[in-house]
C-alpha cells in the first residue's frame, strides 16, 4: 500500500530493502489531471516535502518534470498497491488483474543493484501537461507559477 510515503517513498523502501533497482517508467502511471494542475500551481501537502526529503537520496528523478515528481512522492493516493512479481508471471497476473481492477498497471521493472540510486532515472520522463477548458493543454513552461525555494523544504507561511 503506497498510502503516506507515496510511490516513491514506498518504492525507495522496497529496494532499499531488497537490495535492487526499481526503474520507474513514469509515462505508464496514471496521474488525475486536476492534480497535475494543483501540483504545477505548487498548491501540495506538507507531507510530500517530508516524503522528497526521506527518499530523494536514493531517487535520481533524471528528466522526470519536478509537477510528476511531487505527485509521485504525494502521501495522498487512492490506496494504490505496489507489487513485485516474477518477470515469468508479470503478464498473466497483469492481465488478471486489469479483467477485476481496471487501473492496474505495469510501471517498471526490478533490476540487480549496481550502486548508486535504488531508483534510478531509466525511464523516469514525463511533462506536466493538463487539460483546461475547451479541449487544449496547458503545459508548465517559464510562466509557471513555482513554489519559491528549495524543492526538499515546504514554502514558508506567515503564522495564523
Amino acid at each position: 500500500d503506497v498510502t503516506g510515503f507515496g510511490l516513491l517513498g514506498h518504492s525507495y523502501e522496497m529496494a532499499q530493502g531488497s537490495d535492487v533497482e526499481l526503474e520507474l517508467e513514469v509515462d505508464a502511471i496514471d496521474l488525475i489531471p486536476e492534480a497535475l494542475e494543483f501540483a504545477n500551481m505548487g498548491l501540495l501537502p506538507a507531507g510530500m516535502y517530508r516524503n522528497r526529503a526521506f527518499a530523494e537520496v536514493g531517487v535520481d528523478a533524471g528528466e522526470t518534470a519536478l509537477c510528476r515528481q511531487d505527485l509521485l512522492y504525494d502521501p495522498q493516493t487512492a490506496g494504490g498497491l505496489l507489487m513485485a512479481v516474477d518477470p515469468a508471471d508479470a503478464e498473466a497476473l497483469h492481465r488478471e488483474l486489469q479483467g477485476r481492477v481496471p487501473s492496474a498497471q505495469r510501471i517498471g521493472v526490478v533490476k540487480a543493484y549496481r550502486g548508486g540510486k535504488q531508483v534510478p532515472a531509466g525511464f523516469l520522463a514525463g511533462t506536466c501537461f493538463a487539460p483546461v477548458p475547451g479541449g487544449t493543454l496547458k503545459r508548465a513552461g517559464a510562466g509557471a507559477r513555482r513554489r519559491p525555494g528549495s524543492r526538499s523544504a515546504p514554502p514558508r507561511h506567515p503564522q495564523w
